[in-house]
């Protein structure tokens, strides 16, 4: 139990970061505000780090947004997990689901793999039709669960879905996803286009 709580202010799994264009995001597992007025942030590490606030500067903002300035004129906000933190949580340095996000930062308490998971925490996976050569869909999949990519969008998949039943799978190589997702974002794409970009499903 927390002890030398004044205010709960940000109360799961979010992201801490200085105001300014060169800062860099942290992940947390939660924020306070203490009796001495001092912002406490959790990492997801489980370390633990305190910063004195100006009196009166914690604002609560729209969409789960705190705001708030040190005392010695930092600016800072906590806020949650959005798509984009994939561009340094994930593997693939990309924006994936921001629900899926905590799975990569926490170990999971799931017990049985999923499929496509023995192995891997997360995976991104490119479908061909077994008719042709169109690759037809992508689905991103970790321990939170399968969601597809359509529109430019990412969305959540239930466990009996059969959108890519009897299609031929491949990998996406993690170290040219956000190109295999740019050209799959703009067009209709064949396996011949992006051979490179991908690898067949062991």
């Amino acid at each position: 139990m927390l002890e030398n709580v004044k205010e709960l202010l940000f109360p799961g799994v979010g992201v801490i970061q200085q105001v300014d264009e060169v800062s860099e995001p942290t992940a947390i597992k939660y924020a306070y505000l203490n009796n001495s007025d001092e912002v406490v942030t959790v990492y997801a590490d489980g370390s633990m780090e305190s910063l004195p606030v100006k009196q009166g500067s914690i604002e609560p903002y729209a969409y789960g947004y705190v705001l708030f300035s040190t005392a010695d004129g930092g600016d800072y906000v906590i806020r949650p997990l959005e798509d984009m933190d994939g561009d340094w949580i994930s593997t693939y340095k990309m924006s994936i689901p921001g629900q899926a996000l905590p799975y990569l930062l926490f170990e999971s308490e799931e017990s049985a793999p999923m499929p496509y998971l023995e192995e891997q925490n997360e995976r991104l996976i490119a479908f061909k039709s077994p008719d042709d050569e169109t690759v037809f869909g992508v689905m991103y999949i970790n321990q939170s669960g399968a969601y597809m990519r359509i529109n430019e969008s990412w969305l959540a998949l239930s466990p009996a879905d059969q959108s890519f039943d009897d299609s031929v799978a491949y990998d996406v190589v993690p170290e040219t996803a956000q190109e295999f997702m740019d050209m799959f974002d703009d067009q209709e794409i064949t396996l011949t286009q992006v051979e490179k970009y991908l690898q067949p499903v062991k």
